[in-house]
């Protein structure tokens, strides 16, 4: 975890240091990083025999926990967008 926090604090300084001096394409970097992410998770998940095992009884719960998450990242960015409209008179 301390790993993890070093290097999200070392990025934020970076931004500090580059702001406006360097223009990166933090969405396709973004985008990429998400998606090399989610391969190695799968590629963790689908060679861990215990996982696959146990996957049929954990799916119920797996599946209630990404459609809660899904639904309150959905809520919470239609609130703030209707925040953000109503803030600037639209």
């Amino acid at each position: 975890m301390l790993i993890t926090i070093l290097i999200l604090l070392g990025g934020f300084l970076a931004g500090l240091l580059l702001q406006g001096r360097v223009k990166l394409p933090t969405g396709v970097i973004t985008l990429v990083s998400i998606c090399l992410l989610l391969f190695i998770l799968g590629l963790e998940i689908g060679s861990n025999r215990q996982l696959l095992g146990n996957l049929p009884s954990m799916g119920l719960i797996a599946l209630l926990v990404a459609v809660c998450t899904l639904l309150g990242s959905v809520t919470l960015t239609k609130f703030l967008t209707r925040r953000k409209k109503e803030e600037h008179g639209a």
